[in-house]
């Protein structure tokens, strides 16, 4: 067999996915756990895993191994801080609303937060791993907001479901191989009866805004949102275009407001509602 063919076999060799995770050990005088592996070079060397848990080690060793194999199979996520992904997910999302915007952005932020504060040593995003969403997720059920109160179940699904969101964008485009959060469990919300309307109520408050005078200005208002289902968002950003009399439509729709202000519905679809009812 000449050099060439016994070099090709060689680094064949070096380049075989490692199947098992190896055990993380501590070196003598070390409180963070290591790990031994063949890097994709040949070359044996100790992997710095930064947590002196062991069960937190195991879980950081198998996500090394993951990015090993994943470089090994040419499927290496980009590496990106983790803060520099949250400016990319939120620069790229130029259809949110602008309190979707605000909101999801204060959630995003209190993941940095937790990370910078708990996981100072995590810097890139694709090392996040599911024990951290999991700690997360915990940290904001046992929270509590400046008024004191506690922070709903509602509200922390909402912030684990802005997490995943961002992990699903970064996978398709190179940033992630895969999305920890899908693989923790989801808080469970308990939904609260909401009273609906009856049609006899719904007619009273429409007489009791037209028959006292301080309040004839809102019949209008309140008989358009109780005909048509539009939002108050909508209802309020309404403008003489948007009503077509003659074929008795209200139009729904992206525009510039007389103010200067661009506007756009919450799903930045244009629709059109009937006025059968008006």
């Amino acid at each position: 067999m000449d050099n060439e063919s016994q070099s090709k076999i060689t680094i064949k060799a070096r380049r075989r996915r490692i199947i098992k995770t190896p055990k993380p050990f501590k070196k003598l005088n070390y409180k963070c756990y290591y790990i031994k592996i063949t890097g994709i070079d040949g070359k044996r060397k100790d992997i710095n895993l930064c947590t002196a848990d062991k069960k937190e080690a195991r879980l950081r060793a198998k996500r090394e191994i993951e990015l090993l194999n994943s470089q090994l199979d040419g499927s290496f996520a980009k590496v990106v801080a983790i803060r520099e992904m949250v400016n990319l997910y939120v620069q790229s999302k130029t259809n949110w609303a602008e309190t979707t915007s605000r909101r999801n952005i204060q959630h995003l932020t209190f993941f940095l937060t937790f990370m910078n504060t708990h996981y100072s040593q995590i810097r890139y995003f694709n090392h996040i791993n599911q024990s951290h969403i999991e700690e997360f997720q915990t940290q904001r059920l046992n929270g509590k907001l400046r008024s004191g109160k506690s922070i709903s179940p509602k509200t922390v699904r909402e912030s684990v479901g802005v997490i995943n969101n961002m992990f699903e964008w970064a996978i398709k485009r190179g940033y992630a191989l895969s999305n920890p959060v899908k693989r923790i469990e989801k808080v469970k919300v308990i939904n609260k009866d909401q009273h609906r309307f009856t049609d006899q109520e719904l007619l009273m408050i429409l007489e009791y805004c037209k028959n006292r005078k301080t309040l004839t200005h809102m019949y209008a208002p309140y008989l358009i949102l109780i005909t048509t289902g539009l939002r108050s968002g909508e209802l309020s950003n309404l403008i003489w275009d948007d009503i077509g009399f003659e074929r008795r439509v209200i139009k729904i729709r992206n525009k510039t407001l007389p103010d200067g202000r661009e506007w756009n519905t919450k799903t930045r679809q244009r629709r059109e509602l009937k006025m059968e009812a008006l």
